[in-house]
């Protein structure tokens, strides 16, 4: 499976013309094969039991977010109310006590893969409830709803600001948040993909996705995403 992966790699790599998309592509390909190669080295020497497991349990969790930010993303849209799909993505999460979500008025309607929608925000309020750990402070999230008069008829998009009271993040740092494999916490086992799968998501369903550090500590990412047509 693993050598199956890196030919898919290698296969969208060849597929890519634009130099940009090469290169990351060939980055992609270049943490796969150093991964494997650690993990065959961790095979053959039996260093110990307990670091040969840690590194097989990351490249499971490894391989399935490759795949996903490789290939052309495909999705299985239902239309559900926006209130009740942030409330049940409010409660899967682990530290859902510390995650507040401000009320907002209106009955709006979301045309979303949910599954892909609910891991985009998820890796957002994970990082965001863990930023805000050390302070003891809540994850607070505020709903707008703003209108696009770009196009024949006009829009309505979500703004769902997602903000933590932690540290922030270092002004080196943000503009390579949503870079794959840039990861801050190497040592705790993340591969640096969460943020980058998460942009890719929101891109697909047509929306985006920023990144604001200018408020005095902490940090807030906002995520776009249009509102079904009534």
């Amino acid at each position: 499976e693993l050598f199956n992966c890196l030919y898919n790699s290698l296969s969208a790599c060849s597929a890519q013309r634009e130099s940009e998309k090469y290169n990351e592509c060939a980055n992609l390909v270049s943490h796969l094969t150093h991964d494997m190669s650690s993990l065959l080295g961790l095979m053959e020497s039996y260093r110990s039991d307990t670091s040969l497991e840690n590194k097989i349990h990351y490249m499971e969790r490894l391989i399935p977010q490759i795949l996903l930010y490789i290939r052309e993303m495909e999705l299985l849209r239902v239309s559900v109310p926006l209130d009740d799909l942030l409330d049940s993505i409010i409660q899967s999460q682990a530290h859902s006590e510390r995650i507040n979500l401000n009320s907002f008025d209106g009955d709006y309607i979301i045309s979303c893969d949910v599954e892909l929608i609910n891991q985009a925000i998820s890796e957002i309020l994970a990082n965001a409830t863990r930023a805000g750990t050390e302070t003891n402070h809540q994850v607070e999230i505020t709903v707008s709803i703003r209108d696009s008069s770009i196009g024949l008829f006009p829009d309505q998009f979500v703004y769902l600001s997602i903000t933590d009271h932690g540290p922030g993040i270092a002004d080196e740092y943000v503009p390579l948040v949503f870079n794959p494999f840039f990861t801050t916490r190497k040592s705790e086992g993340s591969a640096g993909l969460g943020l980058a799968i998460a942009k890719k998501i929101v891109e697909a369903h047509g929306g985006d996705i920023h990144i604001d550090t200018s408020q005095n500590g902490g940090c807030t990412i906002l995520v776009i995403l249009p509102l079904e047509t009534v």
